[in-house]
């Protein structure tokens, strides 16, 4: 060959693969078996949408579609997040909230179609990420996200009890909301009692004596609490639309401890107060009930509070406002309506044989009022007896009085929900 076109060749080459002369190249035979220097070897890689894949996959031919739509605001909590695969199959979606917490949901037939469950938070921002794969064995992913919306008819409520406290075996647990609630079954849905050892019981929707709460639900189970019982409340209700886009914003959790048993028994007509721990009968007591006309509240009422005094007054109770307005001491509290057990002066001549107070349940001045102050926990039950006329279910923690079918058929959800 000649020089001048050993010289042109290289010079060609260099400006191909951009090596300078007198360094090795790879050849390559193309076809007819033609050597071909610095052959360009390309290789596809990722597929769309955000998809990822190792080097060398081929894009997939699988496409994935996110509702409610990327950066979308104001979505409603009960509103549903829907993800589609197209051309293939999804393997994997995840809706994170709040705190990496994820949203639950449920595959659909097919592996083509996945949908959130339940509820998602208020005034929240959720990221979406889905991955769908085609029949070649091809990835693609995508990512989405979106916001929720914060609630103009925020709903709030409390929970009767604290976490780590410690309640007799009638405690029952009772949520009260501050506005009325028309979607009873979506917010009992949200709400769950867990027990060990296992304990059946039933949510039941209560109407509360008060006005300050126009929504209440309780859960108890058929018989009295077994001392010791651990029992854990978690209300998930953050996001629940309780009706006519009106919605809760925050969840609870607490876990408390059952005590041990003590039941307080007041006969109306033997004018006495027997008190037993767990089972054993401790001391009975002489006392005054309500007289004719002012009947202490019959029924099952347990402890909701005590407190070392309390200023009372007839008047907050319905009776004239000269009848009595006094500090009295050791008051446990049995009903907001305003029956308490406490130390009265009446008793001391009147207990044991007379009913003389306006319904409260009077001790004596002797040290037995103190006695029985410092025996009782919230939740220790009392029961009156002989009464004529029975305490209302949402009258303080009246839910005993009715009996498990009625109980029962206060629930939203067949069955009473969980327990």
């Amino acid at each position: 060959m000649p020089e001048h076109n050993r010289g042109e060749i290289t010079r060609a080459d260099e400006r191909i693969t951009g090596r300078r002369p007198g360094r090795r190249r790879a050849r390559v035979l193309a076809a007819g078996g033609v050597a071909v220097a610095g052959a360009l070897v390309l290789t596809a890689c990722g597929g769309k949408d955000g998809a990822s894949g190792k080097a060398g996959d081929a894009p997939s031919s699988a496409s994935i579609a996110i509702t409610p739509a990327k950066d979308t605001a104001e979505v409603a909590t009960d509103k549903p997040v829907k993800v589609t695969a197209s051309g293939g199959k999804l393997t994997e979606v995840k809706v994170v909230g709040p705190d990496g917490k994820a949203a639950p949901g449920a595959m659909g037939s097919g592996d083509t179609a996945w949908q959130s469950t339940g509820h998602l938070e208020t005034g929240a921002k959720y990221t979406v990420t889905a991955t769908a794969k085609d029949s070649d064995g091809h990835s693609t992913t995508q990512t989405s996200g979106f916001t929720t919306l914060k609630p103009k008819h925020p709903v709030n409520f409390k929970i009767n009890t604290a976490d780590g406290g410690t309640y007799g075996v009638g405690m029952p647990v009772s949520i009260t909301f501050d506005q009325k609630i028309t979607d009873k079954a979506a917010v009992q849905k949200a709400l769950s009692v867990s027990t060990s050892p296992h304990v059946d019981g039933a949510w039941s929707w209560v109407q509360d004596w008060s006005a300050d709460h126009p929504g209440r639900i309780d859960f108890r189970p058929k018989e009295y609490w077994k001392p010791g019982t651990k029992v854990t409340v978690k209300a998930d209700l953050n996001g629940v639309n309780t009706g006519g886009q009106h919605y809760t914003v925050k969840n609870a959790s607490e876990t408390w401890t059952v005590g041990r048993s003590l039941i307080a028994t007041a006969d109306n007509d033997a004018h006495t107060l027997t008190v037993e721990k767990d089972g054993k009968k401790v001391k009975t007591l002489p006392v005054t009930l309500g007289a004719p006309g002012r009947d202490t509240w019959g029924g099952v009422m347990p402890v909701m509070d005590k407190q070392h005094k309390v200023y009372m007054t007839s008047q907050s109770v319905g009776f004239d406002s000269g009848e009595y307005h006094d500090w009295y001491y050791y008051a446990v509290h049995l009903t907001p309506s305003g029956t308490y057990a406490h130390m009265n002066k009446a008793a001391d001549t009147l207990g044991g044989n007379t009913n003389e107070t306006h319904g409260c349940i009077g001790m004596r001045t002797n040290g037995e009022a103190e006695w029985f102050y410092n025996q009782v926990i919230p939740g220790d039950v009392f029961d009156v007896k002989n009464a004529p006329k029975t305490v209302q279910e949402g009258n303080g923690y009246g839910d005993w009085n009715v009996s498990w079918d009625q109980w029962l058929a206060g629930s939203a959800i067949k069955g009473g929900g969980n327990g």
